[in-house]
């Protein structure tokens, strides 16, 4: 289903499981989630990523808490044209906003009890605590030993299955930081952000573009991988167009949370050869088998410019890549 805004109005229409909001200023060449896995995912809990279907899966090995210090350390680093540490578990925006990294209590020190969300999958989607972010480690740095393949979150090769990766780095995009850094997309914040970045124009022509937000670069990293990906064999073009979307905003149903998607950070390479959890559990409660199409090569680009791969959850989702720079920071010895 495409849609088109033609009136000074935002529409609200519910498809497929999202609330989908078309603001009038969006261009004609919108990218919207690609039917298919929308259709899908409808089938599955009502929740989509939320509660219900999540909480029967919990991770298999122990969850991480960084240090609320360690947090805002890697935040600003991440993104250093936007806040800056100042120490105490606090960041202060560049506008002077102060943020928490921890949510603030009465009692004793949020930083000296275990949270909630380190116990449910469903709460961890859903916490305010910065901390969640990291709740997973993103196993890149894990891939680049000398066995490579023997790794379990390695990156299957272009046909077959690999290992199922252990957790869902990345998965977890508390609400009042990444507003913050790019807007809501309800209010219309995100929309004068965004930018149409040419999608391997040489391969698939001047029309094939992908829209995303140009703040904090993320705009000019595309462009990037775009130019990167351009430079491989034809084999690999099937995978990457025609793409299942960029920009489209939209709430993930029964949680109130904006997709990636509707922050202008994600993008969904070509749907066809992409696997995704939902359409493998085919309405089943159980989590399916691991299952991968994607060759490595272009997951390789992706992460060398600051995006993350759904292929690397265990709720995987293979199409997917999102900006998250602070994922893929060098770990540290001190949590």
């Amino acid at each position: 289903m495409r849609l088109r805004a033609n009136s000074l109005t935002t529409v609200n229409i519910v498809f497929a499981g999202f609330l989908v909001f078309v603001p009038s200023a969006q261009a004609g060449g919108a990218s919207q989630a690609p039917a298919e896995k929308s259709n899908v995912v409808e089938r599955g809990s009502a929740d989509l990523e939320g509660s219900r279907a999540l909480e029967k899966h919990r991770e298999p090995t122990p969850p991480i808490l960084l240090s609320a210090e360690e947090t805002a350390r890697r935040l600003a680093t991440a993104y250093p044209g936007a806040l800056t540490h100042i120490g105490d578990g606090q960041l202060r925006w560049r506008d002077g906003a102060v943020m928490h990294v921890a949510p603030r209590v009465s009692g004793p020190s949020v930083s000296s009890r275990r949270p909630g969300w380190l116990k449910s999958a469903a709460a961890w989607l859903q916490a305010d605590d910065l901390r969640a972010i990291f709740r997973d480690p993103y196993p890149i740095f894990e891939d680049q030993g000398e066995d490579r393949q023997a790794n379990q979150n390695a990156v299957s090769p272009i046909t077959g299955n690999s290992r199922p990766p252990s957790g869902d780095p990345g998965r977890s995009r508390p609400a009042r930081f990444f507003t913050k850094l790019y807007g809501d997309c309800r209010r219309g914040d995100v929309i004068p952000h965004l930018v149409e970045v040419p999608w391997l124009p040489a391969k698939f022509g001047k029309r094939s573009k992908v829209r995303v937000t140009q703040l904090h670069g993320v705009a000019k990293r595309v462009a990037a991988i775009s130019a990167a990906l351009e430079q491989l064999p034809a084999r690999f073009d099937r995978f990457l167009t025609p793409l299942g979307g960029g920009y489209a905003c939209r709430v993930i149903a029964g949680t109130g949370r904006v997709s990636a998607h509707g922050l202008g950070i994600a993008i969904d390479i070509a749907v066809a050869p992409a696997d995704y959890w939902r359409w493998a559990a085919k309405g089943r409660s159980d989590l399916p088998t691991y299952r991968n199409k994607i060759p490595p090569e272009i997951v390789k680009v992706f992460e060398a410019h600051g995006f993350i791969w759904g292929g690397r959850w265990r709720h995987f989702d293979t199409m997917h890549f999102e900006y998250r720079p602070e994922l893929l920071l060098p770990p540290t010895r001190g949590r």
